[in-house]
This record gives structure tokens, C-alpha cells and sequence, in this order.
């Protein structure tokens, strides 16, 4: 990929079939409404970064600066496992919570990985998903690779991620992720999101799901794409077969259909179109009951907690700049 339309990358957040989506190969950076890939000339130098917009490399902090946005060392490091590392996803949450600039949107993303156990299914997406969190192991020692791509926010980015993932209403806590960028070897903390729901566990597998979409290293786990978690979550206590009662149907409804009502029924929600739908909210209530009494009995984000690396809601938001990236490459 050297340079695609952002509109070519599903988010999830429209196509909830695709969650987490799909995203590019390697690094890149979002210029308006396209997407480039991006590349370092020298390793390990942040000021070699070079956009490829048609065809030319163009240097990337030259750039950044012309549009009145801050350099790759001014901007904070966020950890994208799951739907943040897709470029559409990127734009709509931009449009979405209010962050694009008067002169338009320049987002870089940088590839790596991060280290867990798995991206698993945590609780349920409004949107007509399983969101994702990252399973951490008990003792601390998570020794598998995830890959995962980090997005390099300004200040008013990183608040927008913070409010796409309901950081204040509870959903995640911010913590502080221990991770490599490709092409750097010393080792950063990216801002990335602990759930503080606990992970679903399957009561008939015995184990948590992970994201099939999501590439990691000696994965242990069972994995599914998106519509195969709702279908397995269908199939627990037999809810599939309510489901046409749920939504008044006389006819069984497939799964990808009622992936789809969840989620334009949240997008007129969201929009400010409201209407009283009984169906929507007693679907989504009785999912999100199978899914609860089926989750582990602590969270991601507790085991962050108790390792010390999460932050309060002003940090989340305020971070000191010991957090940009500039600062952590040069160890301070």
C-alpha cells in the first residue's frame, strides 16, 4: 500500500461484520481523506519519516508543521489493538467527537506490537459487536507478541480517542502499555485502554475468545471473527431461537442482519434521532446479561492497576510530556 481512500477502510463502526477491520500492512499516516503509507529513512530517527503521496517521499514534520500540527516528537504514543488501528475508524471518530482542524486531518500511525496474552471479547458494543480488550496474564509475565499499530495524537486527538472510547463514562481505563515501533529499539509506553468489564469467558469452550482478525505469536486461545462471536453468544442458553420474539419477527433473522439492526438503531441514537425501540433495548439488554454472566471475575484493567501502570482521568487526559514521543525515545 503506498496510498488508498480512507472511505476503502470499513470502520467497524458502520460495518460491525468487520470489527476490529481491517488496517494497512505497515505504518502510515492519514492526510484528509487519504491514506499514505509511511517510512523512516533512517532507523530509529523520527525526523526521517517520510509520507508517500503520489508517488514522491515527502517529508513528514515538514508537513506537520505546515499544517499547524505538531512534529512526530511532540505527539503522545497510543495503542491501537483492536478497532483504533483502522484508518476509517480513525476519521469517523475524528468527525465524530469534534477533532478535525480547520485545515483538515493529518494523523501518523506507526506499526509494532505490544505484549499480552490475546485480543479477546470483552462485553457488548451498542454497535453490534463484541469489543475487544487485551488479555493480560495473571502473574505479569506476558510473554506473546500482539501486533498492533499506534497512533501519534495532539493533544485534541488524544482527547477524542479518550472520549470514542467513553474513558469518562467507565468503559476503559487509560494505562500505560510497555511496546516496541518497528524500525526503534528502545522500548516505549503507549496509552492504551484496560477494560474495567471482565473478559467473556465461554461457558462451553472454558476459555476466552480471541479475535481471529488479530495476529499474534503461539496464539493458545479459540478464535472467531466478529460474527462468529455474536453467533456464539447466540447459541448460549438457546437465545437464538428468541431472537424473533425479541424483535417481533415471524421469522428467523440471521446473524449479520441483527449485527446490522444493533447497529443503525445506535447510529440513529447517536445522531440525535431518537425514538423509543423496546426491541433494540431488550435485545441489547439480554446479550449483554448472557455476556455478563459469563465474564471472568476481574478486568484488565484491575491487573493495570495493580501493576501501577494506570492513570487517573486528568493524567488520561493531561498527560505530562514525559509521554510524547520524543521524550521516551530519548529516555527521559
Amino acid at each position: 500500500m503506498s496510498q488508498t481512500a480512507v472511505a476503502s477502510w470499513r470502520p467497524a463502526r458502520r460495518h460491525p461484520e468487520t470489527y476490529p477491520g481491517a488496517c494497512p500492512n505497515g505504518s502510515y499516516v492519514i492526510i484528509d481523506d487519504q491514506v499514505h503509507a509511511l517510512i523512516f529513512a533512517e532507523r530509529g530517527a523520527l525526523d526521517s519519516a517520510h509520507a508517500i503521496v503520489a508517488g514522491h517521499h515527502v517529508p513528514l514534520d515538514p508537513l506537520l508543521r505546515e499544517r499547524g500540527c505538531p512534529p512526530l516528537a511532540d505527539r503522545y504514543v497510543s495503542l491501537a489493538y483492536g478497532a483504533n488501528r483502522n484508518p476509517g475508524t480513525l476519521a469517523i471518530k475524528t468527525r465524530n467527537y469534534g477533532g478535525e482542524h480547520q485545515d483538515g486531518l493529518v494523523l501518523p500511525v506507526l506499526k509494532g506490537a505490544t505484549s499480552g496474552r490475546d485480543v479477546v471479547a470483552c462485553g457488548l458494543s451498542g454497535q453490534g459487536y463484541l469489543y475487544a480488550d487485551l488479555l493480560l496474564a495473571d502473574d505479569a509475565e506476558d510473554k506473546v507478541r500482539v501486533e498492533a499499530w499506534f497512533p501519534l495524537l495532539d493533544p485534541d486527538q488524544l482527547r477524542v480517542m479518550h472520549d470514542g472510547e467513553h474513558v469518562r463514562d467507565g468503559t476503559y481505563t487509560v494505562a500505560r502499555f510497555p511496546s516496541h515501533l518497528d524500525g526503534f529499539d528502545r522500548a516505549v509506553e503507549a496509552l492504551g485502554y484496560a477494560g474495567n468489564d471482565p473478559i467473556f469467558v465461554s461457558p462451553t469452550l472454558g476459555t476466552p475468545i480471541a479475535y481471529s482478525t488479530v495476529n499474534v505469536v503461539r496464539r493458545s486461545l479459540p478464535a472467531m471473527d466478529a460474527t462468529g462471536m455474536i453467533d456464539h453468544v447466540l447459541d448460549i442458553s438457546d437465545f437464538r431461537t428468541r431472537v424473533p420474539g425479541v424483535l417481533g419477527s415471524a421469522e428467523a433473522i440471521t446473524t449479520r442482519d441483527l449485527m446490522a439492526f444493533m447497529n443503525q438503531r445506535w447510529w440513529i441514537r447517536f445522531d440525535g434521532y431518537d425514538q423509543p425501540d423496546e426491541r433494540y433495548d431488550r435485545l441489547i439488554g439480554e446479550l449483554a446479561g448472557l455476556i455478563r454472566a459469563n465474564q471472568r471475575s476481574s478486568s484488565s484493567a484491575t491487573r493495570m492497576v495493580d501493576r501501577g501502570l494506570s492513570l487517573g482521568i486528568d493524567d488520561a487526559y493531561r498527560p505530562g510530556p514525559e509521554r510524547r514521543l520524543g521524550a521516551q525515545l530519548a529516555g527521559h
